[in-house]
């Protein structure tokens, strides 16, 4: 007999997924709005494994992890730490570009419609709490929506 749950739970996998749709999606006018206007070479690999870049610039999923817990409603406390990896002979020119590609990574997840991010979850989701911790740059942004 398949097993057949009262209490789904999260499917980190498939949160993973719609990210990474929403990154190929809207990532080239974010990447150019974090360019001045100028569009910047867009992320051409996106790893859900870490580690496995070849081809650059590319996203990797370091680590994500998630915290459940169930009383009246289940609340489910996930978090992802995404790393954009580039190369450049030149280290200025690394840095300036660095500094842009984590400012739209910041701006497309702050901006990541919770519609999006809850598509084709099999747990219904009423509430998202989101935040983006830059620690590099030392800024905190944390949105909340219902």
């Amino acid at each position: 007999m398949p097993w057949q749950p009262e209490i789904n739970v999260f499917d980190e996998r498939q949160a993973k997924n719609n990210l990474v749709a929403y990154f190929e999606n809207v990532q080239a006018n974010a990447l150019a709005w974090a360019n001045g206007g100028a569009g910047l070479k867009p992320i051409k690999d996106f790893h859900k494994s870490p580690r496995l870049v070849t081809v650059f610039p590319a996203l990797t999923f370091l680590q994500t992890e998630h915290k459940t817990t169930f009383e009246d409603i289940l609340i489910i406390d996930f978090s992802t730490t995404l790393e954009v990896a580039l190369i450049h002979g030149n280290g200025d020119i690394l840095t300036a570009l660095a500094t842009k590609y984590a400012m739209a990574l910041e701006s497309m997840l702050v901006n990541l419609p919770e519609t999006t991010f809850n598509e084709n979850s099999i747990i219904d989701t009423t509430t998202v709490i989101q935040g983006v911790d830059m620690p590099d740059r030392g800024r905190r942004r944390s949105i909340e929506r219902t």
